[in-house]
């Protein structure tokens, strides 16, 4: 099992939340999302967020959620590609 990141809108990344996590509430919208995916199929997505108002225009972004099926080191895997994509667009 070889998990891989790829790349998947914030709108997806939200209907894929609202179906494997029913009891959290809905999210607004994100910043930017990341999915990973074992052979071709996805089994998790994370949101990235704007911070509360007292962190915004810091520069800074929150991890708003991150959704997995179970996929042993999924969160791990979509955390680092998360803060990775951050700083890649300067964050």
């Amino acid at each position: 099992m070889r998990l891989s990141i790829e790349p998947i809108t914030v709108k997806a990344a939200l209907a894929r939340v609202k179906a494997w996590h029913r009891h959290l509430p809905d999210l607004q919208g994100g910043l930017f999302a990341a999915a990973v995916s074992v052979d071709g199929a996805i089994v998790g997505v994370a949101i990235a967020g704007n911070p509360a108002r007292v962190w915004q225009g810091t520069g800074r972004f929150v991890i708003s959620r991150v959704a997995t099926t179970g996929a042993k080191n999924a969160c791990s895997k979509l955390y680092g590609a998360i803060c990775r994509a951050g700083q890649a667009l300067g964050y």
